[in-house]
């Protein structure tokens, strides 16, 4: 009785010979049979805000590298058609320069007719050969202009070969997706079903 009533008195107001008992804590203290009631074991009691890692694996598309190699072949059928288009631009202007310097000779001759009939030859010669170099542009642009047909053509089929493996990348990566739902839902489940058998577990050893 001195233990657990005196425990707290001054040392002047307790009785002669009294020594202080220190009580075990409640959950030390033997049972009534003498034996201290079990512990549940630390690993039975799982918490409920404890953090999960979900199953996840990167998507990685089958036909990579022969993807990769469609865009390779893409782009460098672009950059033809570029190369085409600007050599055809260049030539196109080139024939602008040549048929004003024909032009220019054209009117060289008439003027040499009313104005010195001996020069009349020569500026004819200057117009025959200005007239070559307007007949050898024509065909270079024309021929510039089916390089460049050519390399359309070119890039829309290999834009075309790209595109579908695109679309193959796409339906795969949408099926990886939903096999990566399908996971982490059975995940979760088995996570909760786990811990609710873990939990009953800890509380039933109490």
């Amino acid at each position: 009785m001195y233990g657990t009533q005196a425990e707290g008195l001054a040392p002047e107001l307790a009785p002669a010979g009294y020594r202080p008992v220190r009580m075990p804590p409640e959950t030390d203290r033997p049972s009534p049979g003498g034996c201290t009631p079990p512990r549940p074991p630390s690993h039975c009691v799982l918490s409920l805000h404890s953090s999960l890692k979900m199953p996840g694996k990167k998507f990685r598309f089958s036909l990579q590298k022969v993807l990769e190699l469609r865009q390779h072949e893409t782009e460098k059928a672009r950059q033809a058609l570029a190369d085409a288009e600007r050599a055809l631009e260049q030539k196109e202007d080139a024939l602008e320069q040549a048929e004003g310097h024909l032009a220019e000779c054209r009117r060289r001759v008439d003027e040499a007719r009313r104005q010195d009939p001996a020069r009349i030859q020569q500026a004819d010669a200057f117009r025959q050969a200005a007239r070559q170099t307007v007949e050898e542009t024509r065909d270079a642009v024309e021929a510039c202009r089916e390089r460049v047909e050519q390399a359309r053509a070119e890039l829309r089929e290999r834009r075309r070969a790209e595109e579908a493996l695109e679309e193959l990348r796409s339906q795969e990566r949408d099926q990886h997706d939903r096999e990566q739902k399908k996971a982490s839902e059975a995940f979760f489940d088995e996570q909760a079903t786990l811990r609710h058998d873990r939990t009953d577990e800890a509380l039933s050893l109490l």
